[in-house]
């Protein structure tokens, strides 16, 4: 287990199979409170969250590209997420200083 990680950003291609694996293969390495954030811009995020154990830990954090120019982000809550987690990202977002879309 990888102790100390408070959130990842996962940025594979779009295909769901090999995200639900990495999510999968991330929820075994990390603590149950570690955000996890997938990149994706046209999967479901509840589709890629909806086996795993801890689903209401997964947001989506759509990176504008490219994302050193553009400042803009989506945050995705799923089906599943928590208020909490979306809010947590939503303000690590801010933080550096993005422009948000929120949903």
């Amino acid at each position: 287990m990888c102790e100390g990680i408070e959130l990842v950003i996962e940025a594979v291609s779009e295909n769901l199979d090999l995200k639900r694996a990495i999510f999968s293969d991330l929820e075994r390495l990390t603590p149950s409170e570690t955000i996890l954030c997938s990149n994706t811009s046209g999967i479901r995020i509840s589709l890629i969250s909806e086996k795993l154990q801890f689903k209401e830990r997964v947001v989506g954090t759509h990176f504008w590209n490219p994302p050193h120019i553009v400042p803009c982000v989506e945050v995705i809550k799923s089906q599943f997420g928590s208020d909490e987690v979306f809010h947590t990202v939503v303000g690590l977002m801010k933080r550096l200083e993005r422009s948000l879309s929120a949903f």
